[in-house]
């Protein structure tokens, strides 16, 4: 039995180890021992690690030279994101101030512009639910129609439809209650109905979110102009609401997003979210139509990629999307984050599942620092203090360039809602990834494929297969009514006109 030892079981620094091995080689006192007090002797020559490669080589037993050259490289990596993160930066801090807000100027063309049908998926009442179809009633365009679609004839959302259509007789209005079948995402099967109804080519898709205005449209209408352009989008951003959730939405929409967005748009890389955008429905027709991308729960993204492929390009709207919700939690955004991060890393893994992260403050700046140590002995935590700092003063400038006005909060909430939006990144970077392949949506929850395509896999209910068309007539102000199936009803005259086909 051997005697008690007093070492440590744990990792030893060399001259620990070979007193430890020199005393059991004296207790021992036999072949093994002899054995032992030798390897003490050769353990004892080796001088304990003071860097990081000698460490490791020590761990590993390997070369240290070898070691240098490895961690070496390790250390260089962040300096080259860094290079990349300070292009994108600068890039999106200019283009906020030279090109975001400046509009087009479409009004000498204004008996040549298009006509426009506005597909609005619904589904659903939030408190600002009507300010901002209202918004889209009320626009001044020269010819445009309201294509509006919602899943149930039971939806809230028809209340106010109703209620608008009575304020704005004169606004080309249709409804279309049920979706099409065989299409597994919820709002591109809310959707299908109406695009294939559009009478237009121009089709301007606009979620329920989104408050809208005639500027806008004839910017975005402007820039489709162009031959070799089939999508113009807007950059994703929020209105001024109270709050702090509200707040984290704003810093995370107005610094992360537009700095990405922006800068890749000078890139020529497609970065395109699909809250808002105007394309040409003849040219997504050549692609199978809206219909074809029904297959995957991020439409949007297919849709720019094989436009893109096609050699059209995009182009970004001169102003930001203004999504317009009232009710925000900072749970609702931390499930938001994580639907569209899992999202993400099944289409493009690699991207999101390393390039992304790698770009954000907190994972960059701890990389940042211990390479900066590694390489000039700098103390780690001043380095990601100043890091911090400076990511924050940038973040800082970007949102009141986005923004184009004053911000609805002061420096104390920008700072407190920042620390929250980056400390998340890496509670929804995990989230993401345990249970990347689901994804739960509203009620219902997909299985996610390696190349974006999704699977049902639970639902409370099948989808209607009824299919109504609501359209009102503002010449006569009567609603005419087309249905298959189910029950129907007027919203303005008990005597509409009805066709069943």
């Amino acid at each position: 039995m051997l005697p008690s030892l007093d070492c440590k079981s744990a990792a030893l620094w060399p001259m620990d180890a070979a007193k430890c091995l020199l005393c059991a080689g004296e207790h021992l006192g036999s072949h093994l021992g002899s054995h032992l007090v030798a390897a003490a002797a050769a353990w004892a020559v080796i001088s304990p690690p003071t860097t990081t490669s000698e460490m490791f080589a020590w761990w590993l037993s390997m070369d240290e030279v070898t070691w240098s050259y490895i961690v070496g490289s390790f250390a260089i990596v962040p300096w080259i994101f860094y290079a990349f993160t300070s292009y994108v930066f600068i890039s999106s801090i200019l283009y906020s101030r030279c090109r975001l807000h400046h509009l087009s100027d479409p009004y000498r063309l204004i008996e040549q512009l298009p006509g426009v049908s506005v597909i609005k998926p619904l589904m659903g009442v939030d408190p600002l639910l009507e300010e901002n179809l209202e918004s889209h009633f009320s626009l001044s365009y020269p010819k445009f129609e309201l294509l509006l679609c919602v899943q149930d004839a039971d939806d809230p959302a028809l209340d106010v439809v109703e209620r608008l259509c009575k304020k704005y007789p004169c606004t080309d209005c249709r409804l279309f209650i049920g979706g099409k079948d065989g299409i597994m995402n919820p709002m591109v099967h809310n959707m299908a109905p109406g695009y294939n109804a559009a009478k237009y080519d121009v089709i301007w898709v606009s979620t329920s979110r989104i408050k809208a205005n005639t500027e806008l449209l004839m910017d975005m209408v402007a820039k489709l102009q162009s031959p070799r352009v089939a999508l113009v989008h807007q950059m994703p951003f929020t209105t001024d609401q109270v709050g702090l959730a509200a707040a984290v939405e704003k810093v995370y929409f107005g610094t992360n997003v537009a700095r990405y967005y922006q800068a890749f748009h000078t890139m020529g890389v497609s970065c395109f979210t699909g809250m808002s955008y105007l394309l040409k429905k003849s040219e997504l027709d050549t692609l199978n139509g809206l219909s074809w991308f029904g297959k995957f729960l991020a439409e949007d993204f297919f849709i720019a990629k094989f436009l893109h492929e096609k050699g059209f390009r995009h182009q970004v709207a001169a102003v930001p999307a203004q999504q317009n919700v009232a009710s925000s939690s900072i749970a609702a955004y931390k499930d938001r984050m994580v639907r569209w991060m899992r999202l993400r890393l099944n289409m493009m893994p690699f991207v999101a599942g390393f390039l992304e992260p790698m770009n954000e403050s907190i994972p960059l700046g701890i990389y940042a620092s211990w390479s900066a140590w590694h390489f000039f002995g700098i103390n780690p935590y001043l380095w990601f203090s100043c890091h911090w700092l400076v990511w924050f003063t940038l973040d800082y400038i970007q949102l009141k360039g986005v923004q184009n006005h004053s911000l609805p909060f002061g420096k104390l909430t920008f700072l407190v809602a920042w620390l929250i939006r980056e400390s998340l990144v890496i509670f929804v970077y995990f989230e993401a990834v345990f249970g990347v392949r689901y994804i739960k949506w509203g009620k219902r929850t997909y299985r996610l494929s390696n190349f974006g395509e999704s699977l049902e896999i639970s639902t409370p209910s099948m989808y209607s297969h009824r299919f109504l068309v609501i359209v009102f007539e503002p010449s006569t102000h009567i609603i005419s009514q087309k249905i298959l199936g189910g029950d129907i009803y007027n919203f303005l005259n008990p005597v509409a006109s009805l066709t069943v086909f």
